[in-house]
């Protein structure tokens, strides 16, 4: 995963100082090219040779193959993302007070195999030029979605002290252990548990003011944006896979699967 360092330095124009990150640049560049061809706009999204389109990430030289690999370089990057109802879409935005238009783009959650190129494409026009469309050979993306994708059924866990989470009560405590604030409400008829977390700790800055182009500095504005998470009554033995994905996906690596 790239670090937040070098995404800022990306998406900012900001010199890279540091020899070691520079290394790894280079590192992934040697070890992570990909033999792919540029997808135009006179493709119309039409296959090649059998090949579709995938979004290949410019400073890692790597092809992604998954939303939820998406989701987390994009918070790095600084942009906003909600599920839709039912977890079968992600939504990326930027929030209001960047200075990229706030474009909200679906994408499928968690896999992207079945994201439509246009949608691709409205990504990686938003990007800061950190994406681009390229074909790819699906065999390759399913022999990757297999290999990282182990057989259900999974349990979720907590990274603080190891406890496995077999209900909602576990899981509530859990999170009310660390910051979040519970609400409960009524959504056609069925209970809807709403977690809040105040979010200072996302990637978001904003150029001093006063200043010429010459010597200027990023600083921090208004960091406090609220992480949310919506999730029915569970019975945390028989969930699915997706909604693990999204719990560990909008809760930042408090939980992981085993």
């Amino acid at each position: 995963m790239l670090s937040v360092m070098l995404v800022r330095s990306l998406v900012l124009g900001e010199n890279i100082n540091d020899p070691l990150l520079l290394n790894r640049i280079a590192h992934h560049h040697h070890h992570h090219h990909h033999h792919t061809h540029d997808v135009d706009d006179d493709d119309h999204g039409h296959d090649h040779h059998h090949h579709r389109a995938c979004l290949f990430f410019i400073p890692t030289h790597e092809i992604i193959h998954d939303t939820y690999k998406l989701a987390t370089i994009a918070r790095d990057m600084g942009m906003d993302f909600t599920p839709n109802a039912s977890l079968t879409n992600i939504l990326f935005s930027w929030p209001s007070s960047s200075s990229s238009p706030i474009t909200i783009i679906p994408l499928p959650f968690p896999s992207l195999s079945s994201a439509s190129i246009s949608h691709l494409r409205r990504f990686t026009r938003i990007s800061k030029g950190l994406f681009k469309l390229v074909s790819c050979d699906p065999t390759a993306t399913n022999h990757h979605n297999r290999s990282s994708s182990p057989p259900h059924p999974l349990s979720l866990f907590s990274r603080l002290n190891g406890e496995r989470v077999d209900d909602m009560e576990a899981f509530f405590r859990i999170l009310a252990g660390n910051g979040w604030t519970l609400f409960k409400t009524k959504i056609d008829g069925g209970d809807l548990f709403v977690f809040r977390k105040m979010d200072p700790d996302r990637l978001r800055v904003r150029w001093s003011k006063g200043l010429g182009n010459v010597g200027k500095s990023p600083s921090r504005g208004d960091c406090r944006r609220v992480r949310e998470v919506r999730l029915p009554p569970l019975d945390f033995r028989h969930v699915s896979l997706r909604i693990l994905h999204y719990i560990l996906l909008m809760t930042d690596g408090l939980f992981y699967l085993a």
